[in-house]
């Protein structure tokens, strides 16, 4: 979360980066950083603790890190996927996060616009937390 904040930070004094928010839209931005943050941690350290050994879990990290954010809608418009690239958009947070933040930054949306991502992020990040909490009590 803090990597987060510091990037939009430096995005908004190096690189000219606008958004278009008030203090509710920057708390909801902050909201959708923390809950991105805290399920991917989660899903991944559920994942780590699973994982047969070190080697297998650094030589899979990558691609399943390139899966999430190739099909996040951070480049490429979801639109354009093709077909099986939009099924898994529709369960990866990280367009969720994607889409939330477009919203909230650019176009000032309100709670209203962005409740659907909340819920989606909040529900996932309940379930990887719960999965992360089960992985560490199954692996000491």
């Amino acid at each position: 979360m803090f990597s987060a904040g510091a990037t939009l930070f430096l995005a908004i004094i190096f690189a000219g980066v606008r958004p278009n928010v008030d203090l509710p839209g920057l708390l909801m931005i902050l909201l959708t950083l923390f809950l991105t943050a805290l399920g991917i941690i989660s899903m991944m350290t559920a994942y780590a603790v699973r994982a047969p050994n070190r080697d297998v879990y650094q030589f899979t990290l990558f691609p399943i890190n390139m899966i999430l954010y190739f099909t996040s809608g951070a480049i490429y418009p979801i639109q354009g996927f093709p077909s099986w690239m939009r099924q898994i958009a529709i369960i990866n947070p990280e367009a969720y996060a994607v889409h939330a933040l477009r919203l909230l930054m650019y176009k000032s949306a309100t709670l209203p616009a962005v409740l659907g991502d909340f819920a989606f992020l909040s529900v996932f990040t309940t379930i990887m937390l719960a999965l992360a909490t089960l992985a560490f009590r199954r692996g000491l």
